[in-house]
Order: C-alpha cells, then sequence, then structure tokens
C-alpha cells in the first residue's frame, strides 16, 4: 500500500502509464549523456508534464486505448490526448502539498527538461514507490532514464526496495526494468486492473 495515497480511483488507471523509459530505452543506451539532475521543490511541472506527455505519446501511440484502459475507460476518454490531460494533474497537487512525501528529480540538458522521475516512500519500512518516470522521445537511448532512477537512492539513501506498477502493454519498459534489474512481483499499486498491468520490484543490496 502506498504512503500518502492521493491518486482518485478514476484516474489511477492513467498515471503509470509514464514508467516510460519507452521503447529505445528497452535496449542498450548508444551513448551515456552527462546531465544536470536538479530537485524540482514546488511549482506547477509543465515542463515536465510536456515532457511526459511526449513520451506517452510515443510509447502508446500504436496500442488501442481498450487494450490499454479497458472499454469504458476508452469510451470516456475517446483518445490518448485526453487520457493525457487528466493523467498527470495530481503530480504537482501532492508536490506542493507539504504533508506529502513526495520527491521530483529533473535531468536537463542545457537547462532544458529532458527527463522526469517522481517517487514518493510507502508504507514499508525503506521501500520507495515510482510514480513516474520519463524521458523525451528524442533524447532516450542516451542512459538517461538510469541516472534518473539513480536519483531514488541519492535522495533516499536508505532505501531497500524500489517497486513500481507499468502497464502490460509497455514491453519497451516491462523490457527495461528488466534490464536493471527489476523482477516481476504480484504486487501492483491498489485499484489497479491486474489484467492490464503489472509490478515491478528491485531490491538494492
Amino acid at each position: 500500500m502506498i504512503k500518502n495515497q492521493s491518486h482518485k480511483i478514476t484516474l489511477l488507471i492513467l498515471f503509470a502509464m509514464a514508467h516510460i523509459p519507452f521503447p529505445s530505452c528497452a535496449n542498450s543506451p548508444s551513448q551515456t549523456m552527462a546531465v544536470t539532475l536538479e530537485y524540482v521543490k514546488g511549482g506547477d511541472l509543465q515542463e515536465e508534464k510536456n515532457v511526459w506527455v511526449r513520451a506517452a505519446k510515443d510509447a502508446y501511440k500504436d496500442i488501442p486505448l481498450d487494450v490499454l484502459f479497458g472499454t469504458i475507460n476508452a469510451e470516456r476518454f475517446k483518445t490518448l490526448d485526453g487520457v493525457l490531460e487528466v493523467g498527470f494533474e495530481d503530480h504537482p497537487i501532492d508536490l506542493n502539498n507539504p504533508d506529502k512525501n513526495v520527491f521530483c528529480v529533473v535531468a536537463k540538458n542545457e537547462e532544458v527538461v529532458v527527463g522526469v522521475i517522481l517517487f514518493e516512500p510507502t508504507e514499508q519500512k525503506n521501500e520507495v514507490y515510482i510514480r513516474e518516470l520519463a524521458v523525451d522521445p528524442a533524447m532516450q537511448r542516451k542512459g538517461i532514464g538510469r541516472q534518473l532512477m539513480g536519483a531514488v537512492q541519492t535522495t533516499l539513501p536508505t532505501t531497500k526496495k524500489i517497486v513500481l506498477t507499468t502497464n502490460k502493454a509497455n514491453m519497451s519498459a516491462s523490457n527495461f526494468y528488466q534490464k536493471i534489474g527489476f523482477v516481476r512481483c504480484a504486487q501492483i499499486h491498489h485499484g489497479f486492473n491486474p489484467e492490464r498491468w503489472i509490478g515491478f520490484e528491485k531490491e538494492i543490496k
């Protein structure tokens, strides 16, 4: 169970879609780009959302909405743009809430945001949940996703386990997580349909 649970049930099917090391990042990076990692303490996260939207569109452009989110939600949102319009909205709210314990780290290349990760501790001791991980499609296969994931342990050095949920249809994301040491697990985010979502975890030695 995730500490400080804030995502509305109507949005639960949406936000994990951006666990997007995405298609090109499923393979080994062709080169590693040195980026600047910066903490974001608040604000509207508009630049971060833009990266997330571009990455999501690239990752899910060939997958029908009903496969991703089920028939009911496909009929409700009609298009991927409709899903993306609401899929990120809780993150700036939670990041700006002093009662929440949400962290945001961005990767910048020449002051331009090219990747973002949002994460939070769970109710389990030394366990961290990845809310979002996205890299701009134009900047993938450069090791940025790995660097962002490394920010979790830098921020919370007592972390012993990292957990996340991603869509089963997003095979590229699943491949990426397994490549960096994650394994499939039975635990998925509360409220998610296990027919469409899969959990991953990584033990930190």
